[in-house]
């Protein structure tokens, strides 16, 4: 949520949605523990013997291409230009705090070790500027500019 609230600075009412479904999607990756675990029990879905498949970090950039290429058939660009960056960017913030304990799974290459924290907090900081600066170079502040009808810094 956050990670989203920075990349949007929160310039009116309606951003809060935007923030929620943040959030949202950012939760959402921890569905698989309870598929994998095929209980809603907690403690099953804590105590699976492998990690479920959200949780492999080399889906991130696969489901993000897959969404893009699906708005652009669809022709939902600009009114939903954002949603991709969104989805990076939670999700990838999700993995990243992961990675504090587990490190990050890198199917089919393997796993990393334990982030550590102090990696942790410096990707977690610099990741909302990185994905703002990205969506610039991509024209997508621009499309975001002109539906806000505000100007969107970098």
């Amino acid at each position: 949520m956050w990670s989203w609230a920075i990349v949007i600075g929160i310039k009116k009412k309606t951003d809060f949605g935007e923030i929620i479904l943040a959030g949202f999607l950012a939760s959402v990756i921890d569905v698989d523990h309870f598929l994998l675990a095929r209980s809603l029990s907690l403690k099953a879905a804590l105590s699976l013997p492998r990690r479920p498949f959200f949780h492999c970090s080399t889906v991130i950039p696969i489901v993000v291409l897959i969404l893009k290429l699906t708005m652009h058939l669809f022709k939902l660009k600009d009114s939903w230009c954002f949603l991709p960056w969104m989805l990076f960017i939670s999700w990838t913030s999700h993995h990243i705090r992961d990675g504090i304990r587990h490190g990050l799974w890198m199917c089919p290459l393997g796993k990393t070790s334990p982030l550590p924290f102090w990696l942790y907090v410096i990707t977690t900081s610099s990741l909302p500027h990185i994905c703002s600066f990205a969506m610039y170079l991509t024209g997508t502040r621009q499309v975001m500019s002109s539906k806000h009808g505000i100007h969107i810094d970098v």
